[in-house]
């Protein structure tokens, strides 16, 4: 694997070509998604730079119980161990896969009657889909670099590939279905999005100071610290590598925020008596210092 990096300071100064994010909110409105990998997040969801070439050997080594060209590369029984369901999932979402459990790093599931080993990832703008079934012997990677209907989309390839080996190809008039209503379930979404988008511009601010007042410092012992800049006659936010400028919401003393591109939440200001003490952020309580 020559190109797989737990590091996005590593694909910068090699000059590896990236596929960058977008967010398709319609077909003629595809948007860029300014939240970019870093080193301080390249963890938990999506948190490698692989290639198609490097994460079909990965598949080959899991495949042939730690086995690439003939060679042993990983320990048989360490790959075995990996592989068995060791916790079980009592809430299954069964989509695509029936879900049955956990191993290390992979779910334990099935498809169609088959074991299936898989792991799923995603981050604001990519989705990864990584699965294999072992008595088929075929494996799967599909990586997308969109943020809406991406999850869909690599599912169904992912699925339709599995289908046409185990049907011997006679399945393009149940996918060609299946893509039918992806495009279908897409424009409806497209339109939920734009008229949501419509009446959020007609809304009005809720709050009952000057923007620069809620300028500070917000901070959550666990979750870190909310920056709010209340200058140049708009509300900004952010948090880590996450910005945004926010908008109206409907609630007194409330502000609607993006800072996960596609995601949005209501950040809502905290008083003791009249002096502006906090905000509340997705449940939890940001005490303000400055």
């Amino acid at each position: 694997m020559n190109r797989t990096t737990a590091y996005a300071s590593r694909a910068t100064i090699n000059n590896w070509p990236l596929a960058l994010p977008y967010i398709g909110y319609a077909s003629d409105n595809i948007e860029a998604v300014y939240l970019l990998k870093k080193d301080n997040t390249m963890q938990s969801a999506g948190g490698l730079i692989t290639t198609g070439e490097d994460i079909g050997k990965w598949l080959q080594v899991q495949m042939s119980e730690g086995q690439l060209n003939g060679q042993q590369i990983f320990p048989k029984k360490l790959i075995q161990q990996s592989q068995k369901l060791l916790a079980k999932i009592e809430e299954p979402r069964n989509d695509p896969f029936e879900e049955k459990g956990y191993g290390m790093g992979w779910l334990i599931n099935e498809y169609r009657g088959e074991k299936a080993v898989a792991h799923f990832g995603g981050f604001p703008g990519y989705f990864t889909h990584i699965s294999f079934l072992p008595d088929q012997n075929i494996g799967v990677a599909v990586m997308v670099n969109e943020g809406i209907m991406g999850y869909r989309l690599m599912h169904l390839l992912a699925t339709y590939t599995y289908d046409w080996w185990m049907d011997n190809g006679k399945i393009d008039e149940k996918y060609q279905e299946s893509l039918a209503g992806m495009v279908n379930r897409f424009d409806n979404m497209s339109k939920r999005i734009a008229e949501d988008r419509a009446k959020r511009a007609k809304r009005e601010w809720q709050l009952k100071q000057s923007f620069e007042d809620y300028s500070g410092v917000y901070h959550n012992d666990i979750y870190g610290t909310i920056y709010v800049d209340g200058a140049d006659k708009a509300i900004k936010v952010s948090m880590g590598n996450m910005h945004c400028t926010a908008t109206p919401f409907k609630r007194p003393e409330t502000i609607r925020v993006e800072l996960a591109p596609g995601s949005g939440d209501v950040i809502e200001f905290l008083y003791d008596g009249e002096t502006l003490s906090g905000l509340i952020s997705d449940g939890d309580v940001f005490t303000k210092l400055k």
